[in-house]
């Protein structure tokens, strides 16, 4: 319903909060690129200070990551399943059974049927323990008829300055790397708007580079992956305003979440986040 100049200007206001965010924690991603190389997986050649000279990190960080996954993993996921239900008020015989139900096809749900759920928690539980921060977003998918569960590490969840939780932030981005086809799928579903984005350049930040580079993937096999931002934002906008019972415009910001495309700043997909 709103015109494509407008939705521009948008765009581009957006993408630009967006790089802000981004330069505002710009220390802490030079520190969590340095605090990689200490893992100790990689074995450099060094001439400092001298040639030859020994270019192995000690592998301690690595060591208690890897300690701090298992131990937590082991309470995460006992045998009898990650999800135990707790009752609250009076207990009844038909509360207990229901509990059980729920209980049960939780399990059964998150064990068998979102058969990802496990491998993404140990890697939202080893990005935590170096990154000090990580977000798992859940989400019904419809194309397997089922809630989706994915880890976001922290580089690529993007937060205004000062942010002290999601609940009372003004503006947050989650920034998402998908290859051409599944952006062509989510415009041919009519997620996306149907609009001619070119061929992508591939992108990745400093936080991947460095990844790449400590597990030796060359950036050649990312080629072709498209950035997306999904920017939770709050907005007033002229036609769509929140308004008063007497039908006057309130002046109060919406929050909506608005899809764009990096590369081109082209605006993907636009929805309300709020009930009518």
């Amino acid at each position: 319903f709103m015109e494509d100049s407008d939705l521009g200007v948008l765009a581009d206001e957006l993408v630009g909060l967006y790089e802000e965010d981004r330069t505002s924690r710009k220390d802490w991603e030079d520190t969590y690129i340095d605090g990689l190389t200490l893992l100790g997986v990689k074995v450099e050649d060094r001439t400092t200070p001298f040639d030859g000279a020994s270019g192995v990190t000690h592998p301690i960080l690595s060591e208690a990551t890897i300690r701090f996954v298992s131990q937590a993993m082991l309470e995460i996921f006992p045998a009898s399943g990650p999800v135990n239900v707790q009752m609250l008020g009076k207990h009844t015989e038909e509360k207990i059974k229901q509990s059980e139900r729920v209980q049960n096809y939780m399990n059964y749900l998150l064990t068998e049927e979102m058969e990802d759920y496990r491998s993404s928690t140990e890697q939202l539980l080893f990005k935590t323990s170096l990154a000090g921060s990580g977000f798992r977003k859940i989400y019904y998918e419809q194309s397997y008829d089922r809630p989706e569960s994915i880890f976001v590490p922290a580089e690529d969840f993007v937060v205004s300055y000062g942010v002290t939780d999601l609940s009372s932030s003004t503006r947050h981005t989650h920034v998402m790397r998908k290859t051409d086809n599944f952006v062509r799928k989510m415009q041919v579903n009519g997620f996306y708007k149907d609009v001619d984005l070119g061929e992508s350049t591939g992108d990745t930040d400093d936080v991947q580079t460095k990844y790449d580079d400590l597990t030796g993937v060359t950036e050649v096999t990312q080629g072709g992956l498209r950035t997306i931002l999904e920017v939770h934002t709050e907005l007033d906008l002229e036609g769509f305003e929140d308004k008063a019972e007497n039908g006057e415009p309130t002046g109060v910001a919406l929050p909506y979440v608005i899809t764009i495309d990096y590369q081109t700043n082209t605006r993907l997909g636009m929805r309300r986040n709020f009930e009518e």
